[in-house]
C-alpha cells in the first residue's frame, strides 16, 4: 500500500472508530450496548481477518505465538462489550474519559509491575 493511501486509511478508521460511542450512546434505546459492541467485534473482526488473509491463521498454528494470539482476541472480544455498555450507563463524555484516559496508566502500571520498569518523564508528560 501506499503512503497516501495508507495515510488515507488510517484517518479514515479513525474516523469511523471515533463515531461509534457517540452512535451506541443514541441509538441506546433501539439496540442494547452489548449488541453494538458485539456486531462492531464481529464485523470489524470479519474485516481485519479478510485483510489478513492466510497470516491471520497461521499464527493460530505457531505454538510460540498460540497463547498470545489468544489472550489478545479474548482482549478484543471482551473490550468493545465494555465499552459500549461505559457509553450506555455513564454517558459518551465521562465514558470516554474513563476507557480511553485510563489506558495509559494502567499500561504504564502493568509495564511497572511486570517489566519492573517505571514510567520516564516522557511518559508523566505525554499523560499529563
Amino acid at each position: 500500500m501506499n503512503q497516501p493511501r495508507a495515510s488515507m486509511a488510517v484517518i479514515a478508521a479513525g474516523f469511523l472508530w471515533g463515531t461509534t460511542g457517540t452512535v451506541a450512546y443514541f441509538i441506546s434505546g433501539a439496540v442494547p450496548a452489548l449488541a453494538v459492541g458485539a456486531v462492531t467485534m464481529g464485523v470489524g473482526g470479519l474485516i481485519l481477518a479478510l485483510i489478513a488473509g492466510r497470516s491471520a491463521f497461521s499464527t493460530l498454528r505457531n505454538r510460540s505465538t498460540r497463547t498470545w494470539v489468544l489472550l489478545g482476541g479474548l482482549g478484543v472480544v471482551v473490550y468493545p462489550l465494555g465499552f459500549y455498555t461505559g457509553m450506555d450507563l455513564a454517558g459518551v463524555a465521562i465514558g470516554n474519559i474513563l476507557a480511553l484516559g485510563t489506558g495509559p496508566i494502567v499500561g504504564a502500571a502493568l509495564e511497572w509491575l511486570i517489566d519492573k520498569r517505571p514510567p520516564g518523564l516522557g511518559w508523566f508528560i505525554a499523560t499529563g
